[in-house]
């Protein structure tokens, strides 16, 4: 059962008030305990670096249905509120599905193959470099086209259509597509393909800049198929000017 689920049915008085000391000193197993109830058994770690607004758990990794190479977590965020007297208590609690390739995506699916990806997700013990994405389908498309335009194995060669706009001038566009590390994704979203793509998937991914937070991008890619068929048509970059 998805954590989104559970947590749905967790009462909200599962969620203790806690001293600020407690929230920043007490081991994961009961931090999560104590602020997310049973669901807490599934966290295998812990971000505690925007404290005291929020705290960011992860969930034990799993592997989506009918795949190998590809491994999904719920991350799942706890906005603090707190009150002198009361301590701090959990004003909200957000879920949101991540995914990481740990082995080949271009593996035709197999019952030895899908049993042997459920074990590799589930013995992961960190996950905090994966990406968001609405689905595992989505997922797995985007870290595809990444192959595609960053001329990876079979891809290598491969040609597209590529513009960039916005403060391009600061970097070397086309170099800069081809080390996007997935772990530098803050979301994906599915866009409309023009009318040449027919059963085209296309998605506009934004990226954090360098450093991160600073200077953002966004990448446009419009392309069909998948696997070893996958085709990616043109690559729209653009680069974000952060003003202070």
């Amino acid at each position: 059962m998805r954590l989104l689920v559970l947590l749905a049915i967790v009462p909200t008085a599962v969620a203790q008030p806690l001293s600020k000391n407690e929230l920043e000193t007490l081991p994961l197993e009961e931090l999560s305990g104590r602020l997310l109830g049973e669901v807490g058994a599934f966290a295998i770690g812990v971000d505690r670096s925007n404290f005291p607004y929020e705290i960011r758990f992860f969930s034990r990794a799993y592997a989506p249905p009918s795949q190998y190479g590809l491994c999904e977590s719920d991350w799942i965020t706890l906005r603090l509120d707190f009150s002198p007297g009361r301590g701090t208590s959990v004003e909200s609690i957000k879920t949101q599905p991540r995914f990481g390739a740990v082995d080949s995506i271009y593996h035709f699916p197999a019952r030895i193959s899908e049993e042997r990806n459920r074990r590799v997700c589930s013995e992961l013990t960190d996950v905090s470099q994966f990406f968001p994405a609405p689905d595992w389908g989505s997922a797995r498309q985007v870290l595809y086209y990444l192959d595609y335009v960053k001329g990876v194995g079979i891809f290598k060669g491969k040609l597209h259509s590529f513009e960039c706009t916005g403060a391009c001038s600061g970097i070397d566009a086309q170099s800069y597509i081809k080390t996007i590390d997935p772990a530098n994704i803050t979301a994906v979203e599915a866009i409309d393909c023009p009318g040449d793509l027919r059963r085209g998937s296309c998605y506009r991914i934004t990226l954090t800049g360098s450093p991160p937070g600073l200077f953002p991008r966004e990448l446009r890619v419009y392309g069909k198929g998948y696997g070893n068929n996958t085709e990616v048509s043109h690559v729209a970059l653009w680069v974000g000017v952060t003003f202070f």
